[in-house]
């Protein structure tokens, strides 16, 4: 059986976690030092975090147990004999220490192990008549992920890469075809917007679940149109695509040539729905709950017209400490 620190035994349902360092259990050694160990799970691009807080009280950590940057940390969080997630392993990318009268303390930031140095190196590269999930392969087989799922086999015709870094220039071809990929111990995923802002609600939320949330209602996020430019080779002429919705306030200017009208015609409207964000905001919950994670929908009511509807989760972050299990994250108003 692992070894796992429990932050809190006074608690009914104690907080606990299980933490190795390179692969062994540090949990036993580490317990009396740790004051909280944070997770966020981000739904795309962006790499998932783990950040471990710890009081430094005897310098330890200033000196001989002083952790390298690229070393690895795996955690599982919950609740003893209850509720747990299993994080998964992360890269060390950051070591901030802080000292005052209260003390010396460090903080351990790390990243989803597989968002390495060589996908933030800009490069320049032209792809021919590729899918996403082709091209996504060919930088795969460069950094060591492999690409699994049933989406993102759609043909993106010519892309250039042209000074951009590989994670810069996949996210970006992804979002112009209304996909978005999740890149995580070593396995990248593409999923449609679409698809994910229009399922069901996988739970609801009612207010006095809330403990905190906070909402901006912006109409001049709302676009009313996208415009692409094509290349028609009928009357060799460049022509313009627009995609049009019933509300909204403002036209979105896509400033790129596409080589047919109906790559024009995905790109248009994948971006429509991806620029259209009306109401979006942050929300945490008096109580954590496994199944609120990002990429997932969630039905919150008790909110008044406006504000009571589905709701898509675009980041959750789960904080074990003396506390209890936190649990906080980003919204968006599903349209």
């Amino acid at each position: 059986m692992n070894e796992l620190m429990v932050f809190n035994d006074n608690l009914i349902k104690q907080p606990f976690a299980i933490l190795k360092y390179n692969g062994h259990n540090v949990s036993a050694d580490f317990s009396p030092y740790v004051q909280e160990i944070s997770y966020t799970d981000y739904e795309k691009e962006q790499s998932d975090e783990l950040t471990v807080k710890l009081s430094d009280y005897n310098k330890l950590f200033q000196n001989d147990w002083h952790p390298t940057k690229g070393d690895k940390l795996t955690a599982i969080i919950g609740y003893k004999n209850q509720e747990q997630i299993k994080c998964g392993t992360f890269t060390i990318d950051e070591i901030d220490v802080e000292m005052d009268a209260e003390g010396d303390f460090m903080n351990i930031k790390s990243l989803a192990a597989t968002t390495n140095s060589p996908l933030r190196t800009t490069n320049s590269r032209t792809f021919e008549n590729k899918t996403l999930v082709q091209i996504a392969e060919y930088f795969g087989k460069i950094h060591g992920f492999k690409v699994v799922g049933t989406q993102g086999f759609i043909n993106v015709g010519r892309q250039n890469q042209f000074c951009e870094t590989d994670l810069a220039f996949l996210k970006r071809i992804s979002n112009n075809y209304g996909y978005i990929f999740k890149l995580t111990d070593g396995l990248l995923t593409f999923t449609s917007v679409e698809s994910l802002t229009n399922s069901k609600a996988l739970f609801t939320l009612k207010k006095e679940d809330i403990n905190n949330i906070s909402l901006s209602n912006s109409s001049t996020k709302i676009y009313k149109a996208c415009s692409v430019k094509y290349f028609n080779p009928k009357t060799k002429k460049l022509c313009t695509y627009t995609a049009k919705r019933n509300n909204g306030t403002d036209t979105l200017k896509l400033y790129q040539k596409v080589t047919s009208k109906a790559e024009a015609i995905k790109i248009a409207n994948a971006n429509l729905k991806l620029g259209s964000k009306e109401i979006k905001g942050s929300i945490s919950l008096k109580e954590p709950n496994p199944l609120f994670c990002a990429g997932v929908n969630s039905e919150i009511v008790g909110l008044g017209k406006v504000y009571s509807g589905l709701y898509h989760i675009t980041s959750a972050t789960h904080t074990i400490s003396s506390r209890g299990w936190e649990l906080s994250g980003g919204i968006e108003k599903c349209m």
